[in-house]
């Protein structure tokens, strides 16, 4: 026998819920841990956590994609991108803006565990850079 689901309204409870108190951040993790056996929570929560910032879908896809030349951004989403997006908005994990910038929660930082071994840390912050580099190419682009 599971744990029982957890519903977005557990978790949205679970953020508000959140005073800095061990107690409650415990409960948090716990709600955060078992949404993330979800395939695609944790990838797609560690990668909007890297940004500081919100961002758009191509710096997600920068994240999580699958590199491709042909598309533009140079990535193509991974098949459960959709779903896993969905269901972390609907959980209040993630927020999209109406200009379609994602941000995700505050408090959820080291709430889901990082998918990325610890000497792969750099890794998607390399993803990041190499985003930021693209998006600058082609404003400068859209400008010239």
């Amino acid at each position: 026998m599971g744990e029982p689901p957890v519903s977005p309204d557990d978790v949205r409870a679970a953020i508000e819920r959140v005073s800095g108190r061990v107690e409650d951040t415990w409960y948090l993790h716990d709600k955060l841990n078992r949404i993330s056996k979800l395939v695609g929570i944790p990838e797609l929560l560690s990668a909007a956590s890297v940004h500081r910032d919100p961002v758009d879908r191509a710096a997600l896809l920068f994240q999580l994609g699958v590199h491709d030349t042909s598309v533009d951004p140079p990535y193509r989403p991974p098949g459960w991108f959709s779903d896993a997006v969905r269901v972390a908005c609907d959980h209040g994990l993630l927020t999209v803006g109406p200009d379609g910038a994602v941000t995700p929660c505050r408090g959820i930082e080291g709430g889901v565990e990082n998918p990325w071994s610890l000497r792969d840390r750099t890794q998607p912050h390399r993803q990041a850079a190499a985003y930021w580099e693209w998006r600058a190419v082609v404003r400068t682009c859209q400008f010239a």
